[in-house]
């Protein structure tokens, strides 16, 4: 049997993993939770406290809908962990778990759920020798396997002649890792991006603020943005449902512009970089916005003129990934009514505007050497009067556009967009024997990001806009497989 050198997680990692996490003041002895009510009690926490710290955006506390969903997603994460006889689950550490879960919800996310004691909630019951072989080879049985291990000790896997792994408790001896959280305090487990037998990480120091990231077990704060850095803990962060403004700014915008301004002055950038935009020609302000729950209003433009223009941004200046997105709503269907477009020296950078029958859109990634990638979207996806999410991304391999949450087109390019001039709104000015262009309706958030958001980023924004706040998972529920 040949050893693959990969290392499954060991309870004595796990006792100390992440104990930096743990609030200053360590819980009070807390009654033992069973099993089978863990999950329960720690919904209760995390809605009692979403409804205290957030206003009860996911569900009121005690409510049905809060409840539920809390309930499902611990029981994907830890209950069906817990009630497996194998992994040795403490009652007494289940309710130092439900005490640090109130502890942290008594300050709003202004520290990080309580990931040392979720670790600790298990024992192991496989003494040194014992068989930890994994049922397969996905992330869920390779974390029971880890788990089942007596503390002090490892699952070590092996490789048997015919490929299957093998797996032997053994005392734990070197630094080598296999899950996320298979490190001591301090230290996260840089793990390759596919578990499997013969594959292993290394412990590594948690990253400061600032630094790159893929999960929230990497960062000191235990918070990854979604773009992708440490960020710091800030009150509210748990919150379980998040309004539009905030699901923009978590996406780390360039800029961001709500549009909502009473008085025709600068457009206000709310990303924190000072990309402050401007109205310029026939424009009314204060009108309903497009998210729903928010009082926050939009601008019309008149179609002769009316135009918000955003100056050239830094990140955007070498033509590399990006995305852009707003609200849109057209007075009446009508062709080549330009949305959204970069400026450029010669000619138009990347843009979109509405296109034949009226009611759909086309979209231009125009490359740094001129050429076009044209893609557009099917009919009646922008009808006129209905506002409508649109989004436009480039990730330096594939141009998409997004429209309502859905993609609507793709086209492969890898070469540099022409995005490095004034972004502008609603408007297209004359060129050689070309007219000006303009749109006649109502525009409301826009932002502009250094990257290309993920379909799946997309689509939670256009929920947010929609519905006036999107779901996220409570931190502690995602963390293990």
């Amino acid at each position: 049997m040949e050893r693959a050198a990969f290392v499954a997680r060991g309870r004595l990692g796990l006792g100390a993993v992440l104990a930096a996490l743990a609030c200053d003041a360590a819980p009070e002895p807390a009654e033992p939770v069973a099993a089978a009510d863990l999950c329960a009690r720690l919904a209760a926490e995390v809605c009692a406290a979403d409804l205290a710290c957030c206003g009860g955006g996911a569900g009121a506390a005690g409510g049905s809908a809060c409840l539920d969903a809390q309930r499902s997603a611990c029981e994907v994460a830890v209950g069906r962990d817990a009630r497996d006889p194998r992994l040795g689950y403490d009652p007494s550490a289940g309710g130092a778990l439900v005490a640090a879960v109130r502890a942290a919800g008594g300050q709003c996310g202004a520290v990080a759920p309580p990931a040392a004691e979720l670790v600790a909630l298990f024992a192991g019951t496989g003494s040194a020798g014992a068989s930890c072989t994994p049922s397969d080879s996905t992330a869920t049985s390779l974390q029971t396997a880890a788990l089942s291990c007596a503390r002090g000790a490892a699952c070590r896997l092996y490789l048997r002649a015919d490929g299957t792994p093998s797996g032997v408790c053994e005392a734990r001896t070197d630094d080598a890792c296999s899950h996320p959280a298979d490190c001591t305090a301090g230290r996260f487990c840089d793990v390759p991006a596919s578990w499997r037998p013969g594959s292993w990480g290394r412990c590594v120091p948690v990253r400061a603020d600032g630094w790159g990231c893929t999960a929230d077990l990497q960062c000191a704060s235990r918070r990854c943005s979604e773009a992708g850095v440490c960020v710091p803990r800030t009150a509210g962060s748990l919150c379980l449902a998040q309004s539009y403004p905030a699901t923009v700014l978590a996406s780390a915008p360039s800029a961001s512009l709500r549009l909502g301004e009473s008085l025709r002055s600068a457009a206000a950038d709310q990303s924190g970089h000072g990309a402050a935009g401007a109205y310029a020609g026939p424009t009314t302000h204060s009108l309903a916005g497009a998210l729903a729950s928010d009082d926050d209003g939009a601008v019309h433009l008149d179609g002769a003129g009316g135009r918000v223009t955003l100056p050239a941004l830094a990140d955007l200046a070498d033509g590399g990934p990006f995305s852009v997105e707003c609200w849109a709503r057209a007075d009446a269907a009508a062709t080549a009514q330009p949305v959204l477009e970069f400026a450029a020296a010669a000619g138009s950078g990347v843009n979109v505007a509405t296109a034949a029958p009226g009611t759909a859109l086309a979209a231009d990634f125009v490359d740094r050497g001129g050429a076009s990638h044209r893609l557009a979207s099917e009919a009646a996806t922008f009808d006129a009067r209905r506002w409508h999410h649109v989004v436009l991304t480039f990730d330096g391999a594939a141009a998409r556009l997004f429209v309502d949450g859905a993609a609507a087109g793709m086209t492969a390019v890898s070469t540099a967009m022409r995005t490095g001039g004034e972004l502008r709104v609603g408007y297209r000015p004359a060129s050689g024997m070309t007219a000006a262009a303009s749109f006649a309706g109502q525009f409301d958030e826009l932002a502009v990001y250094p990257r290309a958001l993920s379909a799946a980023s997309v689509r939670a924004h256009w929920i947010a806009g929609r519905e006036g706040r999107v779901a996220q998972p409570y931190p502690l529920f995602r963390w293990l497989p």
